[in-house]
């Protein structure tokens, strides 16, 4: 298996032109691959396989074979590369196109059901032409292509000394099927710690299977991705190096780390400790986790069990003839007291959001009109405006009870209102003049799921959350894109560490549906909503759906179907 930084390296692109024959390799993006128009769609938990990898043999060049040939053969060869170092594969190369080829740079993933089309070119080179689903970069990070984009790159070939036709120019990278992507990687979150260091935070990765462990560890050493770094901590001291491969046997991990985490207090050695078991559990057959410090063991007592979704259990929130209320075993419930039902209900609130505090939260809300947001709670009953503008975005509470909302027509700010009503702007020039459809914060405060349009185009992104000490917002990153194959987003919700469900379209057809948009990984179809769903909320995974219709009725997803909830009711909201 090549070396991490051989794998990962730094992409390089083959400029070369031969008078015989050629044309610079290109990978282009033109349009998409969309998801299946019908039928359930069953998310598979890619780091629980425990199945090993198939086995790919790759044959070396034909005598003889037509350029066409030789891209078709070697476009077999690249797949099984990860079991020979790309050894044969390389053979498909002129001498200086297979020293200066990087299969790591980029796995380029398309459709199990689609095929490679090749064409011969006028000057000699051969095209290859194929849907793709998403694309890995050398960091290991997965992005989803958007619906019916195409990959297109160009082979140069030219004779060498034998007479032979030989590949002298392509792009680096390789491509695999989606079958054989989750056969051969394995999806691998990071975990780094949150704000106040009470919870794990997962940076998504890919790594190849046969050897995730090592790049794990190796990519958590290295940091998180650029959008979440600012949001996330780590009790790695920097400089600290693997001392060798991870080595797995029986079930347990063996992590030699180099002497810079001897400097590491040992609250710090307890907490790099969780971060890197938690890091490894998602690697298939790893149970247990062995670190050391230049060959010495680290103390394994008292390692902090930290939860990678914080969230408890909670009832549901409605709004119930325009005043919070909760459900309780589908009986609705007054939650504030009654000398304000009448003021609240004059509000015609809609949008309904409600914090973490159990016994006294505070709930948030829209106008009719989008114009204010208020709150209120059963010690504060009487609603308070805490923002006003032409139209505002739906509420999303942290866990700290800051409130994230701003101006639709964005302005390249949201706010970010704390418990006594004060509003903190934060700058997100990258939402400046689209139109924010929703906002949600993650449970661990450290990301911010933004769907908005711009220029016609819906985008559904993540941000990261920074925070001083005492966890105060203070700024948003550039963000990462995902579920680039959903062409609109109704509303969505978090439903897990790195999970959200989302009401919303994909692919040409534009019929509605209900997904799960997982952090770097493939979007999934889950199954089509209600008839006039027109909103949902989520707590701990799928089976916490719950949506309201345009008939100000909420159903709960049980099984493969819905049951009634609640009638009477215009929102619902899980805290969040």
């Amino acid at each position: 298996m090549m070396s991490f930084h051989a794998l990962h390296g730094r992409a390089r692109r083959v400029c070369m032109r031969m008078s015989t024959i050629g044309v610079l390799l290109l990978v282009s993006v033109l349009a998409g691959c969309s998801l299946p128009s019908s039928g359930a769609v069953h998310v598979v938990d890619i780091a629980g396989q425990t199945s090993e990898p198939i086995g790919l043999t790759a044959q070396p060049p034909r005598q003889d074979a037509t350029p066409e040939q030789i891209v078709q053969d070697f476009l077999v060869a690249q797949r099984a590369g990860f079991d020979d170092e790309f050894s044969v594969a390389r053979q498909y190369l002129s001498s200086k196109a297979a020293a200066d080829w990087d299969p790591a740079a980029q796995t380029r993933v398309y459709p199990n059901d689609q095929a490679f089309s090749t064409s011969l070119q006028p000057d000699g080179g051969v095209r290859v032409t194929v849907g793709s689903a998403g694309s890995v970069d050398k960091n290991g990070v997965f992005s989803e292509s958007a619906p019916d984009t195409v990959m297109t790159s160009d082979f140069s070939l030219a004779r060498d000394a034998d007479h032979q036709w030989r590949i002298v120019a392509l792009d680096d990278g390789i491509f695999l099927s989606v079958h054989l992507f989750e056969t051969l990687y394995v999806r691998t979150p990071l975990y780094f710690l949150n704000a106040d260091k009470s919870a794990l935070v997962g940076d998504v990765r890919w790594y190849p299977t046969n050897s995730a462990a090592t790049f794990a560890v190796r990519g958590l050493l290295e940091g998180a991705s650029d959008w979440l770094a600012g949001a996330v901590h780590t009790a790695i001291p920097a400089g600290t190096t693997l001392q060798n491969s991870v080595s797995v046997q029986d079930g347990e991990a063996l992590v030699n780390l180099s002497s810079d985490v001897l400097s590491a207090s040992a609250d710090d050695q307890r907490l790099l400790h969780a971060q890197i078991a938690q890091t490894l559990s998602a690697v298939a057959n790893i149970e247990s986790v062995e670190v050391r410090a230049s060959n010495s063991t680290l103390p394994a007592d008292d390692i902090p069990d930290l939860p990678t979704y914080p969230y408890g259990t909670y009832s549901l929130a409605v709004l119930a003839h325009g005043v919070p209320a909760t459900v309780r075993q589908s009986v609705v419930s007054a939650a504030l007291p009654g000398s304000s039902t009448s003021a609240i209900a004059k509000l015609s609130l809609e949008s309904l959001a409600v914090s973490y505090d159990g016994n006294n939260p505070v709930f948030a809300a829209l106008n009719d009109a989008q114009t204010q947001l208020y709150t209120m709670s059963a010690s504060s009953p009487q609603p308070r405006s805490v923002l006003t503008s032409d139209e505002v975005i739906a509420p999303s509470f942290d866990q700290w009870g800051f409130i994230y909302s701003g101006r639709t027509i964005n302005d390249g700010v949201v706010s970010a209102i704390s418990r006594s009503g004060s509003v903190v702007p934060l700058k997100v020039p990258w939402l400046k003049g689209a139109t924010v459809l929703g906002v949600r914060v993650s449970r661990d405060g450290s990301r911010l799921a933004v769907s908005y349009t711009a220029d016609g185009t819906n985008t559904f992104a993540l941000a990261g959350i920074q925070r001083d000490d005492q966890q105060n917002p203070t700024a948003i990153s550039d963000p990462f894109t995902i579920a680039n194959s959903l062409t609109s987003v109704k509303d969505f919700a978090w439903a897990g560490e790195d999970s959200l469900v989302v009401l919303g379209s994909s692919g040409a057809s534009g019929r509605e549906s209900l997904f799960m948009v997982r952090q770097g990984a493939p979007t999934e179809e889950l199954m089509q909503p209600f008839t006039g769903t027109i909103g949902l909320t989520a707590g701990r995974g799928r089976d916490s759906l719950t949506l309201i219709t345009a008939e100000n009725t909420a159903y709960a997803l049980q099984g493969s179907g819905f049951r009634l909830l609640a009638t009477d009711v215009t929102s619902v909201a899980y805290p969040g």
